[in-house]
């Protein structure tokens, strides 16, 4: 299914706007994925890590780059996977990224009901 074209710095302001600036402070001025996220993020290095994770995972070359919807949850859900497995992962990172996920499908207008 074809989802509406949505920009790398579209979907970040979007996840800001869902989350809240807690997790997801913004500096507006920047111009590289990691340096996006504001120092003050609840979870600095891993929102800084899951920003770079978008980025990379979709080609981008510059925050105004086009992303794709499967390439982004890719992206979140290797993350995910990921920080499951890490001696170091607590639960609010886990909820974290699972909003983030949540978020981002809303945002990208996707579907998950299976076809009938």
């Amino acid at each position: 299914m074809e989802h509406p074209p949505i920009t790398f710095r579209t979907l970040i302001y979007g996840l800001c706007d869902a989350l809240g600036e807690v997790h997801l402070p913004l500096e507006r001025q920047a111009t590289d994925p990691a340096s996006l996220i504001g120092s003050s993020a609840l979870h600095l290095n891993l929102a800084r890590d899951t920003a770079c994770r978008i980025y990379k995972a979709n080609g981008c070359r510059h925050l105004g780059s086009l992303i794709d919807a499967d390439l982004t949850l890719d992206a979140l859900g290797q993350l995910r996977n990921t920080l499951e497995h890490a001696s170091t992962c607590d639960i609010d990172q886990m909820r974290f990224i699972d909003d983030l996920a949540g978020a981002t499908v809303n945002l990208l207008d996707i579907n998950t009901e299976p076809a009938t």
